[in-house]
C-alpha cells in the first residue's frame, strides 16, 4: 500500500475563468495549475486518506461513475511529476524553462520589490481614473505635436554621450513598466516576484514574476497586466514635462518617443505581450494556442476530446471564435513575412560570400567596414530567430501527443 502525503504549501482555490463550469488553481511555490474539480477531488481523498488504493476505493464510492484506474493513476502521477508529495524533487529543483523567454538574469530580488508594496495607492480607482484620463491627454497632445520623421535623423545626430543617456533613459522607463506590474499585484495583497532581464524570442527584454496573479480574480488579474504599461506612461509623463522645464535636448525626447512607441508595441494581442493577457485574462482563457490547436485537432479525429471552449458562456465564445480567427489570419502574415526576410537575408549572405574573393581589389576604409556591420546585424538576427522558430515548431509538431502535464484535468 503506497502511502502519499502532500507537502506543506500546496494550495487548491477556486479560479475565476468566466466560464459556465468551476475550473481550479492548484499552487505550490510560486507555480501554478489551472485544474478540474476532478484533480481537485482527488487531491481532496487523498488528503483525507494518504493511501492511493484506499483513496481510489473512496473516490468510487462518492462518484455516481466508475472511474477508471488509469484516470486516476494520471492524476497521481501529475501530483508526484511536479514534486508535489512529500519524498519527491521540490519545485524549484525542477527546470521550467520558458520557451520564449531564455537567458534569463535577475536584476531586482523579490525581497526588494516587495518594499514598494506602498506604491500600490496609484492602483486606487479613484486615483488610477484621473492617471489614465491625464495620460491619455498628454500622448493625445505629444504624437500630435510631435513630428515623428525626424526621431532618425535625431537618433543619427547624437553623440555617443548622448545616446549612451538615451538607451540608459529607455532602459529605466522598461524597468518602471516592470514595477507596473508588480506594484499592481501587490496592491491585491500577493507577494510579487523578482525584476530581471532575458531575451524574448530575439529581443533583451526586462520581465517581472507575477506569477501569483493567477490566484487574483479576472478584472484583478486584467489590472495587472495593464499596470506596467500605466506605470510606463505615468514615468514618461514626469520626464517630459521635467525635461521642458529644464531643457529641450532632442536625445530625450527620443528616449520618449520610443518609449511610446514600446507602450503601443505592448498592446499587441497576438504575442505573449500585455495585450495578449489582458485578452486571454479578461475572456478568462488561459492559454489560447493550446485552446485553438485543441479545435483544430478535433477536427480531424473522430473521438473530439473536450476542451476549455465547450465550458465558455455564449458570449465569450463569440468572442473567441473572432479572437482566434485574428490571430490565425496574423500568424500567416507573420510566417509570410519571416520567409521574405529569411529568403532576403540569405541571398545577401550568399552574395557577400561569393564577393570575399574581391575584397583584395576593392579600397576598403574602416567606415566602410562600420556601415557594413550596421547593414548586417539585421540579416544575422533574421537568420538566428527563423532558425529558432522552426526548432520550436519542430519540436512542437514531434511532441504535441504527450499530454502536458501542466494541462492536466483543464
Amino acid at each position: 500500500m503506497e502511502c502519499l502525503v502532500f507537502k506543506e504549501g500546496v494550495e487548491v482555490a477556486l479560479f475565476d475563468n468566466n466560464s459556465n463550469s468551476n475550473s481550479y488553481l492548484l499552487s505550490y511555490k510560486g507555480r501554478h495549475w489551472r485544474v478540474s474539480s476532478f484533480v481537485v477531488h482527488v487531491y481532496e481523498v487523498l488528503m483525507e486518506t494518504k493511501s492511493v488504493d484506499e483513496a481510489y476505493r473512496l473516490i468510487n464510492d462518492k462518484s455516481k461513475t466508475n472511474i477508471s484506474v488509469e484516470k486516476f493513476n494520471e492524476v497521481v502521477g501529475f501530483f508526484k511529476n511536479n514534486g508535489l508529495f512529500v519524498g519527491t524533487d521540490d519545485g524549484e529543483k525542477i527546470k521550467r524553462a520558458s520557451k520564449n523567454l531564455w537567458g534569463k538574469i535577475t536584476l531586482i530580488p523579490s525581497k526588494t520589490v516587495n518594499k514598494f508594496k506602498w506604491l500600490g495607492i496609484f492602483f486606487d480607482k479613484r486615483v488610477m481614473v484621473v492617471v489614465v484620463l491625464l495620460e491619455i491627454v498628454f500622448f493625445s497632445y505629444f504624437f500630435v505635436t510631435y513630428n515623428s520623421k525626424t526621431i532618425i535623423t535625431d537618433l543619427w545626430n547624437l553623440n555617443m554621450k548622448e545616446l549612451s543617456i538615451c538607451i540608459v533613459a529607455i532602459m529605466l522607463f522598461g524597468l518602471v513598466h516592470e514595477f507596473g506590474h508588480s506594484t499592481a499585484l501587490m496592491s491585491y495583497g500577493q507577494e510579487a516576484g523578482a525584476i530581471g532581464m532575458g531575451v524574448y524570442l530575439y529581443m533583451p527584454v526586462f520581465y517581472s514574476n507575477v506569477t501569483n496573479a493567477w490566484k487574483l480574480k479576472r478584472l484583478q488579474r486584467v489590472c495587472v497586466d495593464i499596470g506596467g504599461i500605466y506605470f510606463q506612461a505615468l514615468s514618461i509623463c514626469f520626464v517630459y514635462l521635467l525635461t521642458i522645464s529644464i531643457d529641450n535636448d532632442s536625445f530625450i525626447k527620443c528616449a520618449i518617443i520610443i518609449s511610446a512607441l514600446q507602450i503601443i508595441g505592448n498592446f499587441n494581442p497576438f504575442i505573449k505581450m500585455d495585450g495578449y493577457w489582458m485578452i486571454c485574462d479578461f475572456l478568462g482563457v488561459s492559454n489560447p494556442y493550446h485552446l485553438i490547436w485543441g479545435g483544430i485537432k478535433n477536427l480531424f479525429v473522430k473521438k473530439k476530446r473536450k476542451t476549455e471552449f465547450d465550458d465558455m458562456k455564449t458570449v465569450v465564445k463569440c468572442a473567441f471564435l473572432i479572437y482566434a480567427i485574428l490571430i490565425i489570419c496574423y500568424f500567416i502574415y507573420f510566417i509570410r513575412l519571416v520567409v521574405m526576410l529569411f529568403s532576403s537575408a540569405l541571398r545577401q549572405i550568399i552574395e557577400d560570400i561569393n564577393n570575399i574573393g574581391l575584397l583584395s581589389e576593392v579600397d576598403i576604409s574602416f567606415g566602410d567596414v562600420i556601415v557594413f556591420l550596421q547593414t548586417r546585424v539585421m540579416l544575422y538576427l533574421v537568420l538566428f530567430f527563423t532558425v529558432r522558430l522552426i526548432i520550436i515548431l519542430f519540436k512542437k509538431i514531434f511532441i504535441i501527443r504527450r499530454k502536458n502535464e501542466n494541462n492536466i484535468g483543464i
